[in-house]
C-alpha cells in the first residue's frame, strides 16, 4: 500500500468519525433544568454575588460529562445577574444531579428590584444559559437550557432581608 493511500484512508475515517460525532450531538436532548435555590453570597457594592443551584435531569440514553455552564438570572423581566462555572459534573443517563453557578449582579439592576422585593413574598424568575460538555473524543458543544418559576424574596436578599423589609 502506498503512503498516499494510507493517509487518504486515515483522513476519510477521521471525517467519518467527526460526522458520527456531529450526528450523535444532534440527537442529544437538552437536560431539563430546574432552579433549586438562589442564595445571596456577598453584598458587594459593585456587584452582589449569588449562588444559583440547578437540578439537571438527563433525558438521554447516554451520560453527559459537563465541563461547565453559563447562566443568566432574570427576575421580574430584569436581567439581574450572569455568571459562568467550570465545575465538572457527570450527569448519568436518565439520571439527575445538582450543580452551582456563581453569578454576579449589576448593582443598578439589583437596586431597581428592591422596591418589589420589599413588598412581594415571591417573584417570577427565569434562568437560562448553556451547559457545556465534553466527551472522550473532544468537545461536543453546548446544550441550551431555560427554567422559570418563582423565587422567594428572602432568598434573593439573604441576611439583608430583615434590613429591607
Amino acid at each position: 500500500m502506498s503512503k498516499r493511500f494510507v493517509i487518504l484512508l486515515i483522513s476519510l475515517s477521521s471525517l467519518a468519525g467527526c460526522s458520527a460525532l456531529t450526528a450523535r450531538q444532534a440527537e442529544l436532548q437538552a437536560p431539563k433544568v430546574d432552579l433549586v435555590g438562589v442564595k445571596l453570597l456577598e453584598m458587594d457594592p459593585l456587584a452582589p454575588r449569588f449562588r444559583v443551584r440547578l437540578k439537571l435531569d438527563n433525558p438521554n440514553d447516554q451520560a453527559l460529562d459537563l465541563d461547565g455552564a453559563d447562566a443568566v438570572l432574570t427576575v421580574l423581566g430584569e436581567k439581574l445577574a450572569k455568571g459562568v462555572t467550570q465545575n465538572a459534573v457527570s450527569l448519568p443517563a436518565h439520571g439527575s444531579t445538582e450543580t452551582d453557578v456563581e453569578v454576579r449582579a449589576k448593582t443598578l439592576s439589583f437596586l431597581k428590584l428592591l422596591p418589589e422585593l420589599q413588598k412581594s413574598d415571591a417573584l417570577p424568575y427565569q434562568v437560562a444559559g448553556k451547559l457545556h460538555f465534553l466527551q472522550a473524543l473532544g468537545p461536543l458543544g453546548a446544550l441550551p437550557f431555560r427554567a422559570e418559576g418563582t423565587v422567594k424574596a428572602e432568598e434573593l436578599l439573604g441576611k439583608l432581608g430583615a434590613k429591607f423589609r
